[in-house]
Parts: C-alpha cells; structure tokens; sequence
C-alpha cells in the first residue's frame, strides 16, 4: 500500500482517528508522517518509574510465547496470548480476585444434571451393551438389557405425560 500524501513511498505508518463519532484511517510513510508531526505514543509514567525503580519484581517479566512484557501489559491493559495468564499469574491473581471477587471459574453448568439426561444416558449406555452382547451372542444378558431398556422407555414416556 502506498502513502496516501506521496503516493511514492510504501505506507508504514497506519494511523487511526475518530472524528466526529467516525473512524478515519491514514496511512502515511515515514517521511511524511515526520512532515505532519504526529504525536508520539503515550507512555505510562507511573508504570515506568515503577521499573526503573525496582518496584515492581514483575516489570522484568515477558512472556515465553508471544514475547508481551508485563509492562507493556500495564500500559495498555491487554494480554497478547492465552499463555499471558501463566507468565504474568503473580501479578493478575490479586486483579482478578479484586474484579470478579473469585479465582477459579465455575462455568455455567448446573450443580447436578437434570433427570432427563441422566436418563438419556443410561439409555445411551444400555443399547451400547446390547449390541455388544448380541454380537458376542450373549443372549441371556441382551434379553435383561432389552427389558431393562423398555421398563426406561415406559417410565420416561410416563413422566412426560
């Protein structure tokens, strides 16, 4: 993509802008990005002191997979991969517990399952043994599994009912 002031050099500087409620997007190559005197990118100040200071024992951490620094987690406030939360744990355990007051997430499954599936189930697991026992000629077991398999068919349709 070329440079939308030149339109000579190849575009390395993309910027994006939000004027008005609507999102402008330049693409810019070095030199005529100097020319415009963009603005620098923020720098998080209280982050850096922490650093330079030693205060914070985890500003010197990064993590193994996407090569994110803590700091730089800090100062824009997002991880770069799943791995983030194991390199970064000693410091996103204390943010965590205070944002969402528990560590360990529970999912949004029920405590105990509901009778129809476990039902289900056992149904499922019952036709399993009989076509097992029918093709190892076990009639006697495949003749229990099928009356077994028709008493659960029979309360299932009665408790619907």
């Amino acid at each position: 993509m070329n440079c939308e002031n030149c339109d000579m050099a190849q575009a390395t500087i993309h910027i994006t802008r939000i004027v008005g409620g609507k999102k402008r997007k330049s693409h810019l190559c070095k030199e005529c990005a100097a020319e415009k005197a963009l603005p620098k990118a923020q720098i998080n100040l209280p982050a850096l002191l922490q650093a330079l200071l030693g205060q914070n024992d985890m500003a010197q951490v990064d993590c193994p997979c996407c090569g994110i620094g803590f700091m730089e987690f800090r100062s824009n406030g997002r991880l770069g991969c799943p791995h983030d939360y194991e390199a970064f744990r000693k410091a996103l355990t204390p943010l965590i517990q205070r944002l969402h007051v528990k560590i360990n997430h529970k999912g949004k499954r029920p405590s105990r399952p509901p009778l129809e599936s476990t039902k289900a189930h056992l149904l499922l697991t019952l036709r399993r043994s009989l076509a097992v026992a029918v093709s190892s000629e076990q009639y006697e077991e495949a003749a229990r599994l099928k009356r077994e398999i028709q008493q659960l068919v029979q309360e299932t349709v009665s408790h619907e009912s």
